[in-house]
């Protein structure tokens, strides 16, 4: 599957990757941006979306589990969630307001 719109592409402009100081990364990020030889099949994105998406001991039961601990004040941390459908700048500006 090879999609420019694909979300796993990373050359869409918003998340392009940046060359500094000979490394390879997102903008804002340290670290080196390394894509995997399956980031473009159809069945082992299918595969990461239903670990994802598994509420008994897949990220998202990880999620829920953080997000009550926190709704219950028993964390420190703080579980924001967000709609990532509007564009970068919409959701930036909205994640910065959150995080204040």
């Amino acid at each position: 599957m090879n999609d420019n719109n694909h979300p796993n592409n990373v050359f869409i402009e918003a998340i392009k990757p940046a060359e500094k100081g000979g490394e390879t990364g997102l903008p804002g990020l340290r670290g080196e941006l390394k894509t995997r030889s399956d980031d473009q099949d159809g069945a082992a994105i299918d595969k990461r979306h239903a670990i994802y998406y598994n509420i008994q001991d897949g990220t998202l039961a990880a999620v829920n589990y953080f997000r009550d601990k926190a709704k219950k004040g028993q964390s420190q941390l703080k579980v924001i969630e967000l709609d990532g459908r509007p564009g970068v700048k919409e959701v930036s500006e909205y994640l910065l307001k959150k995080l204040e």
